[in-house]
């Protein structure tokens, strides 16, 4: 489950993931902080410089010695491969690649959602996903227990879909028990929450949650000795009520704890990617008073340390089923919610961030999150020498001139180590599992994975995945292993492997290869390995099985690989010369009679540099044909391209496969 994971000691943080974020060259005698600017519209200030800030740290003012605008690349379509009958462009996946856009993890705490209107800001998420740049990472985080997890990548489809199976789980309200703002009122010895509460309970004494409990015999004070006014005409033991609201609030102080935590791990492990990284945390609420301040802290530590912004969205105040409260539920629906979003603010301004207490939909919060993360500020200001190292200290970020509006942390560290990746563990299977339930790719070891689709045989829907992945190992492999989910995150085949058998490469570097029979669907492949440098990498890559009726020609995915005297090898990584191969699958031999192949390589702006006719040769059992192509790699300048197999009757399109490809 992930949410454990997260906060399991031991997984600290990650760093050597991608590129790091561009930070200033810094001296010890400068602190960094990260800032957003708003002009009076609500639009992103992007233009200022050094000399439009004002800083004041530790309650002393602060020269700023320079800023810098980092801003996320803007949206890129990625080139379709167009045509009638074409598949989906299909593109290896790399961990050194580095990511340039936004990188956004939704957090759903369904514990702390209530279903009848968690879906109200829940349906607008999946929406505000589909419509994120084509170079914005998203991923997904369901707490407590995880399911369903999408990993960060580009496949917003993917995360829409499981965004829209989640449901909160909340039916807080449904009974008698306090609800969080209440057992924070009452234990608070506040009397307006106190009468809500029983106002909201009225004369139910048959449910069976904890409450306080009504007293028949003398010497208790009336509830009009609490509350200043007559209310049901109970007579109430306080002393109970504060004990009931303790208990209460100590269940919900150690929810919060665990999300708290669980964001931290979130944080950490989004440190080393690139641009503008977000945590979208979608809850009713959270408990957050003097006794959970330390996890809050923390949080802020691991948010700042990482260049972490959190914003919340609160849905709208929740219904209370009136079958199961004794009277009205209006004032303690605002007293909850109004303690909930105050807690939501404090973790969002702790990380740089807003939170948004949805009245209807969320668009216009999610509208505000979109402007808010096209980029953000780095500023160095001098230290002085009353900060002592590693230090936080209340600091304040303002422009020098009306019209913006900025948001900083409230708190920085004078001297904050960047997150390292934790030391080896010694047990391998334990490492590797770590590594395939972290939602980042993480890339000390190199890895380049693909998985190529064929049909098993013209009768079924079945197909077969060919797993290919390059490691650019200079060492040998100590362990490696994989986990396939399903379109909601469910497994469906994994492996480990503390011996694995893998091919050495010419150039250096190892290939494992392996092959699954699947079922129609959607699927993801999550890969991790260790060499004997201890050297850890982990990768995913999403692929479809099926999706296409059984017709009389079928055709598998375009597949790169090496073919040598001995066969034809699967690959994940170009080299100087690959080849290119379609599996065509007919009925019968008569269907592929008149049929012709050709292949057409086209640059990343889909000019065409070649096209050429392939042969459609026969296989040994005549059962299946094949095309192929060789590519000279070596003679293209780097950059991405697309190799496309078309084949035809006369001049019918009949079917279209594509490969996107980068030559490095």
């Amino acid at each position: 489950m992930i949410g454990t994971v997260m906060a399991a000691a031991g997984i600290a943080s990650i760093s050597g993931v991608l590129a790091q974020t561009p930070p200033f060259k810094s001296s010890v005698d400068l602190v960094i902080i990260d800032a957003v600017v708003l002009d009076a519209k609500g639009e992103p200030a992007t233009t200022l410089t050094a000399g439009d800030f004002v800083i004041t740290a530790g309650g002393r003012p602060r020269k700023v010695i320079s800023s810098e605008y980092i801003r996320a690349t803007s949206p890129t379509t990625r080139a379709s491969a167009g045509g009638t009958g074409a598949a989906p462009l299909l593109v290896a996946a790399s961990n050194q690649v580095p990511h340039t856009g936004r990188s956004f993890i939704i957090v759903a705490d369904i514990s702390n959602i209530v279903a009848a209107t968690g879906h109200l800001v829940l349906d607008r998420v999946s929406t505000f996903v589909d419509g994120l740049g084509t170079d914005d990472l998203v991923g997904l985080v369901v707490l407590p227990g995880g399911t369903p997890r999408v990993d960060l990548t580009t496949d917003h489809e993917r995360v829409r879909d499981a965004v829209k199976t989640i449901a909160g789980v909340s039916h807080k309200g449904a009974t008698t028990e306090m609800l969080p703002g209440e057992a924070l009122g009452i234990a608070r010895g506040d009397v307006h929450t106190a009468e809500a509460y029983f106002n909201r309970i009225g004369g139910n004494t048959d449910d069976p949650k904890p409450k306080c409990r009504e007293a028949t015999t003398g010497g208790l004070l009336p509830m009009s000795s609490f509350s200043g006014g007559k209310t049901m005409g109970l007579n109430v033991d306080l002393s109970e009520c504060v004990r009931q609201a303790s208990i209460v609030l100590d269940r919900y102080r150690q929810q919060s704890r665990a999300v708290l935590q669980s964001l931290s791990a979130l944080a950490t492990a989004m440190a080393p990617l690139n641009g503008p990284k977000v945590l979208v945390l979608v809850s009713d609420g959270m408990t957050i008073d003097l006794q959970s301040r330390d996890d809050l802290r923390q949080f802020a530590r691991s948010a700042e340390a990482a260049r972490v912004s959190l914003y919340a969205l609160q849905p709208p105040t929740m219904l209370m089923e009136a079958s199961a409260s004794g009277g009205p539920t209006a004032d303690s629906r605002v007293i909850d919610s109004a303690a909930g979003l105050d807690a939501l603010a404090s973790t969002a301004v702790a990380a740089r961030g807003t939170a948004f207490g949805v009245s209807g939909t969320a668009d216009a919060a999610l509208r505000q999150i979109d402007r808010e993360t096209s980029g953000y500020y780095i500023l160095a200001f001098e230290r002085d020498a009353a900060d002592k190292d590693d230090a936080r200290m209340t600091v304040t970020v303002r422009v020098n001139r009306d019209g913006f509006d900025v948001r900083a942390r409230s708190e920085v560290t004078t001297k904050i180590a960047a997150p390292v990746l934790p030391a080896f563990s010694g047990n391998t299977k334990t490492t590797l599992g770590q590594l395939l339930r972290w939602p980042v790719a993480v890339g000390d070891l190199p890895l380049d994975a693909d998985v190529y689709v064929t049909h098993r045989d013209g009768a079924s829907l079945n197909g077969q995945a060919l797993i290919a992945v390059e490691v650019g190992a200079t060492a040998e492999l100590s362990a490696l292993g994989f986990e396939v989910t399903n379109a909601i995150g469910e497994p469906v085949k994994d492996a480990f492997d503390p011996s694995p058998s893998t091919i050495a490469l010419a150039g250096g570097g190892r290939r494992y290869f392996n092959m699954l029979l699947l079922g129609p669907g959607r699927y993801t492949l999550k890969f991790a390995a260790i060499d004997q440098a201890k050297r850890r990498g982990s990768i995913e890559r999403r692929f479809d099985v099926g999706g296409e009726p059984i017709a009389s020609l079928r055709v598998s995915d375009l597949i790169f690989g090496d073919a040598t005297a001995s066969g034809f090898a699967p690959v994940a990584k170009i080299g100087a010369s690959v080849t290119g191969l379609i599996d065509v699958l007919p009925a019968t031999a008569a269907d592929v009679r008149g049929v012709r192949a050709f292949v057409t390589l086209l640059d990343a702006e889909r000019k065409r540099l070649m096209r050429s006719e392939v042969q459609l040769r026969a296989a040994a059992n005549g059962s299946r044909f094949t095309a192929t192509a060789v590519l000279d790699a070596a003679r293209l300048q780097p950059g991405d391209y697309i190799l496309t197999f078309q084949l035809l009757r006369g001049t019918d399109l009949i079917a279209e496969r594509s490969r996107q490809f980068h030559r490095r």
